[in-house]
Parts: structure tokens; sequence; C-alpha cells
């Protein structure tokens, strides 16, 4: 009797598929624990990036907000914060500035308000975050790296509607690049954009327009998704966050 034995070696990798298919998408949570952090990563031998703190505990993070990172021998010395995506040509660097607490970096992203460009500078959707250290005469040092969610934000074209079929116009900043997969969350309801264009101007946002049908009366709150990364449609100028009236379409 013979006896044969063989091997053979596989790969496995994760697939992200974002249908064109229509689903139902629930809505996001308006609270979120202390304990939340949204990102965390595994420490290596070098200096090390542990995790990022989004505002508020959210679930992405929008130009005109601050950044927190935590980690083991941070620091601002020759320093800046990498932000890289495969959408961008360059990674953007930042200079961080000291956190509040002792292991800590503070990252702001300017917005239009600070930086008349900022919006064709970046686009929505998953970066990786690294501390890249540069020693005068030294080789650089770059952190491990950590994924990081920038929504987008957006301006709905109406706030109101009839029921039945009606187009819905969106503003988006930072303006979207390319290739870049883009779906409108009208309450559960997931639709792909009708026409999409970024203007001459830089300093103008992305606009889109969408095609709903069939809408019944109610109020419906919306999100735009870009890469995976949802616009945050909640107030948090209370002592309870809300969803914000002004991401919202009242149908009646």
């Amino acid at each position: 009797q013979t006896n044969y034995r063989t091997s053979a070696a596989y790969e496995a990798a994760v697939v992200l598929i974002d249908s064109q298919a229509g689903t139902r998408a629930p809505l996001p949570v308006l609270r979120r624990g202390a304990q939340d952090r949204g990102v965390i990563g595994s420490a290596s031998a070098a200096a090390v990036l542990e995790a990022l703190d989004y505002p508020r505990h959210q679930s992405a993070m929008r130009l005109g907000e601050d950044l927190v990172l935590n980690g083991r021998q941070l620091g601002t010395q020759n320093a800046v914060a990498r932000f890289s995506s495969l959408r961008l040509d360059a990674p953007i660097d930042v200079a961080p500035q000291a956190g509040d607490v002792a292991g800590t970096l503070r990252v702001h992203l300017t917005d239009a308000a600070d930086d008349a460009n900022a919006i064709a500078r970046w686009a929505p959707g998953i970066y990786t975050v690294a501390l890249r250290v540069q020693p005068p005469g030294s080789p650089a040092l770059l952190s491990n790296e950590l994924p990081l969610a920038l929504a987008p934000r957006i301006v709905l074209g109406a706030l109101t509607a009839a029921p039945g079929d009606f187009s819905l116009s969106v503003a988006c900043t930072p303006r979207i690049r390319a290739g870049q997969r883009v779906f409108l969350l009208f309450g559960d309801r997931l639709l792909t954009p009708a026409s999409l264009s970024n203007p001459a101007d830089p300093q103008q946002p992305t606009a889109l327009t969408f095609q709903l049908t069939g809408v019944a009366a109610g109020t419906y709150t919306v999100r735009l998704r870009v890469d995976g990364a949802d616009s945050i449609p909640v107030d948090f100028s209370g002592s309870v966050p809300a969803f914000a009236a002004d991401q919202q379409v009242v149908v009646a």
C-alpha cells in the first residue's frame, strides 16, 4: 500500500464590497461610551501610536476639528503627523501640538475658515496616520500607522419636499476625488448619485444630485458616504446629542 501526502498554500484576504443594489441602512448611534475610542492599534518596538481619539467619541472626524494621538515617545520637536490616502497624490503633513495630558498630541485639521485650499487638499474617506520625526542631520523616523476616517460635511439643497418623486442636491466638502465610492443614505435608503461634479474653482464644494422615488411623508435623516466614511448628522451643541435639523429632509 502506498501513502501519498500533499500540501498546499492558501492566501486569504478581506474584500470590502459596496453593492450598487438598493438596501437598508440604519441610522448611527447618537451617543457613545467614553471607553469607545473608535480606533486602536498595537504597540511596536519604536515610538508608537496606540489610539486615536475623535472629537466627542464620534465614529469619524471632520475638517476643522482636533484629533488626539495617544501613544508612547510622542513629541512635537521636529515632528509632523502624516496623513496618507490612496486618493491623494502625496501625504499631508500637519505639525502637532502638545496634548492636554502626558502621552498625547493634538492635531488640528484646518477647514476653509483657516485655509481656503483645504477642501481641495483633502478628500473624504479612509486615511492612515503616522508620526514622522526628522531630527537635524539624522534619518527620518516613522511610527506605526493607524487608520482614520475623515467624514464629509454636507449642505442639503432643500430641507423640505412633497411626497412622491423628487431630486435632492447636496454640496460636499472636502471635494470628492475621481474613483471614490459615493452613496446617499436617505433615512434607510441607499442611493447612488445621478450626477457629481467639481466646479472649476477649487475652493467650491463638490455638487451632487440624487433622484428619490415614492417617498412617503416623514422626516428623513440624510448622510453622505464616501469610501466608507459617513457624514455626521448629529448636533452636539446641546446637553444631549440630537439629529441636526439641517441634516434632515421633512417630506409633507
